[in-house]
């Protein structure tokens, strides 16, 4: 699909940039929810309730719309720009499916640069990454396999690597802490989510390892030693293309695990294919990036799944590296700033809101903004078009007490988005006599969040916000399950 719109992001920044709104009484919206929507009284005093009850600091959000009209039902502070976190991840989902198709395909290939001669290759080997955010190591074997079954026992050149279906990002956003194995690289080469597991204790020592379900070859591109230090725990630096993480002996005296994100993430997924190679009987000299756009005889391919059903995984399992690389590979930008701004002037122009603020595909940053109005929009227009059959997760709405749900036949299918002082959710009810409707549910305490030391994991009061925005969303559901799920 040609991406028209581009042309215009440079004024996009200039224009659409909203400044977060300042607190705003009980209303209707402003503003037409979705195209032909029409604003009903309704009453709304009980969110007000809810949201004073539960969010005595920062702000909520709430609408609720029928999919089927489009009307609005029912809203609190439907305006208000606010961090989707992960809910970010719906709209990336709908824009990667628009973009490339349903059934698209991420593809890891292995080229010959020459024919094969008695089992030994007359040229290079090339590793061609296509992208793929969900490749892992028994992936890798089964290519190797596949190599092997094709008489291929060496080669006479160079082992290259090629990254460059996807521009290279270092990490997906700098203010988190550098450990966190769910902020790890991204390119066109990618491998077990670009993540090293670390376990030690029983006689492990602290051997990172490309661990998948039926193999664990150990790194070399990621080196881990111990020091006799307080703190820190975890310290990184690059040196020479490879990750040397130091961590702080005294906090790994008892056995335990722990994932680390992966920095440079095409010489890790080579050197592991590399590794799990000699254990095939094939040697491969090592690794180096190709100079030029890979091109010989395919030997062997990985496709993944349809996009459909990847975006899917990525909905319930909230994987930032599928999200970019779905992101990144739809808009065709180079670096994800551009992107995030490709994505959001696609969601105005398919969709016909207003002002969304994307920065990137996974929600993770603390720029992307949009207000719970147009989440909801979004929702119930893709709900009206199918565009979310059977890609939301179920989510369990209890009843105020006990563990039995709020409502016996309504089902309820959404994303949640967390992050520090920031909570979302917004999805799709199906009611019993089959109604469906759209709804988005908002929390944040964006004073507290600007506070927060990006070195740490835990931040000192964001697990009783998260408490508290849990409840508000959960009390919100049952009102409107109870009131229109019938």
């Amino acid at each position: 699909m040609k991406r028209r719109f581009l042309l215009s992001a440079a004024l996009s920044i200039l224009m659409f940039t909203p400044a977060l709104a300042g607190p705003q009484h009980v209303e209707k919206a402003k503003r037409p929810l979705a195209r032909g929507a029409q604003a009903a009284p309704v009453p709304q005093s009980s969110l007000a309730d809810l949201a004073a009850k539960y969010h005595s600091e920062g702000q909520s959000a709430a609408v609720l719309m029928d999919v089927a009209t489009g009307q609005v039902m029912e809203v609190w502070k439907p305006d208000v720009q606010m961090p989707p976190a992960s809910v970010t991840k719906v709209v990336t989902t709908l824009y990667g499916i628009d973009s490339l198709g349903s059934t698209y395909h991420f593809t890891t290939r292995i080229l010959a640069t020459g024919p094969v001669v008695n089992g030994i290759i007359q040229g290079d080997l090339v590793l061609v990454g296509g992208g793929d955010p969900a490749l892992d190591s028994d992936e890798l074997v089964r290519m190797i396999e596949t190599l092997r079954e094709k008489g291929v026992k060496g080669i006479s050149r160079k082992f290259l690597y090629s990254a460059d279906a996807l521009p290279y990002l270092r990490e997906i956003d700098d203010g988190q802490p550098v450990e966190a194995a769910y902020n790890p690289s991204v390119s066109g080469l990618n491998l077990n989510f670009n993540r090293v597991h670390l376990e030690w204790g029983k006689g492990n020592g602290l051997n990172p390892t490309a661990r998948a379900e039926r193999h664990a070859p150990s790194v070399s591109t990621v080196r881990i030693e111990a020091t006799d230090r307080s703190g820190p725990i975890y310290k990184y630096e690059e040196k020479g293309g490879a990750d040397h993480w130091s961590l702080a002996a005294p906090a790994f005296q008892k056995s335990g695990s722990v994932w680390l994100p992966v920095r440079n993430s095409a010489p890790y997924a080579a050197e592991v294919f590399r590794t799990l190679s000699r254990d095939y009987g094939l040697l491969l000299p090592y690794p180096e990036k190709s100079a030029t756009p890979p091109d010989g005889t395919e030997l062997a391919r990985m496709e993944r799944r349809d996009l459909d059903l990847l975006c899917r995984g990525m909905l319930h399992f909230s994987t930032n590296l599928t999200a970019e690389a779905v992101g990144l590979k739809s808009s065709g930008q180079l670096n994800l700033a551009s992107s995030g701004i490709a994505m959001q002037l696609w969601a105005k122009e398919r969709y016909g809101i207003l002002s969304p603020v994307f920065r990137d595909h996974s929600g993770l940053g603390d720029d992307n903004r949009i207000s719970a109005g147009e989440m909801a929009s979004i929702i119930s227009q893709a709900g009206k078009a199918g565009a979310l059959d059977g890609l939301l997760r179920r989510y369990f709405v209890p009843a105020e007490k006990g563990n039995k749900p709020a409502l016996e036949g309504v089902d309820v299918r959404a994303k949640t988005g967390t992050l520090n002082f920031v909570r979302g959710l917004s999805g799709l009810i199906h009611g019993k006599s089959g109604q469906k409707l759209a709804f988005a549910i908002f929390s944040a305490n964006l004073e507290e969040r600007a506070k927060i030391d990006g070195t740490k994991a835990r931040q000192p009061g964001a697990k009783r916000f998260a408490n508290r925005a849990r409840s508000f969303e959960q009390a919100v559901l049952r009102r409107w399950i109870l009131s229109h799920g019938r």
